[in-house]
């Protein structure tokens, strides 16, 4: 298949953005893309393409919700990561004005889209101004963070557990981490996976594990590490993400 370059990622979105209005067009307000394609860093044939759907509030009906796209979205979503080849996933999902404004839904956990909307969303389709909306406060972040990791110990670790953790898992949970204490302590937001480590290192990020995340930054330029250093990555994962818990007071065993 056809590696899409950024030309054509953009114009998938706008031919996108015209079927989605399709569906409804009356509570389909806006539609921006955020993450690598607006943020300048979208890697033909590794990017996926991350965009957010802006609707009517209380149109959960027809178009679902962050989790669960409405049944004509979630078929068109999936019509396009097939025809198109899109690596990973093609989910553009609804979000409502009401819920961009705090208090958010813990059970939601938007923070960090809504600030990846504000801080790099570039419109695709229709008017909506991001002026009026605001960037979720440390405090709303670290709320969210400690909804994740009740997650991760109630159900995530029970089905993958570290020891069975993929590199790519490794990999994510340990970036994740490290970004999370940009976030709070820095407040600063890197979406850029390559760029989290150099961030974290200028910012004088603790628990930071010069050959582990030598490894991680071989693993993003999509080399392959061995048994051996995947093994030396859960053990990393258990390390950092018990230590940075701890030292950001958010609540995982």
């Amino acid at each position: 298949m056809t590696t899409i370059d950024e030309i054509t990622a953009w114009n998938i979105l706008r031919h996108y953005s015209n079927e989605c209005s399709q569906i409804d067009p009356d509570t389909h307000i806006a539609f921006y893309t955020i993450g690598s394609l607006p943020g300048g860093y979208y890697r033909p044939g590794q990017s996926d393409i991350d965009a957010v759907l802006i609707v009517s509030d209380g149109s959960e009906a027809i178009w679902g919700n962050s989790d669960t796209p409405g049944k004509r979205l979630a078929k068109l979503n999936e019509r396009y990561k097939q025809d198109y080849g899109i690596p990973k996933d093609f989910g553009p999902f609804p979000l409502q004005p009401r819920e961009m404004h705090p208090p958010y839904d813990p059970d939601k956990e938007l923070t960090l889209e809504i600030a990846r909307l504000k801080l790099q969303g570039k419109i695709v389709y229709g008017t909506f101004s991001l002026n009026d909306i605001p960037v979720p406060t440390r405090e709303d972040f670290i709320r969210d963070f400690r909804h994740f990791e009740e997650y991760w110990d109630n159900e995530f670790s029970i089905n993958t557990p570290v020891e069975r953790m993929t590199s790519t898992q490794c990999t994510n949970t340990i970036l994740m981490h490290l970004h999370r204490h940009l976030i709070i302590e820095k407040c600063a937001f890197e979406f850029d996976k390559r760029k989290i480590i150099p961030s974290c290192i200028d910012h004088d990020a603790p628990f930071l594990n010069k050959p582990a995340l030598d490894m991680v930054q071989k693993f993003l330029l999509s080399e392959h590490i061995s048994q051996q250093e995947t093994n030396s990555l859960r053990q990393y994962v258990s390390d950092l993400r018990y230590n940075m818990n701890k030292l950001l007071n958010i609540s995982g065993k």
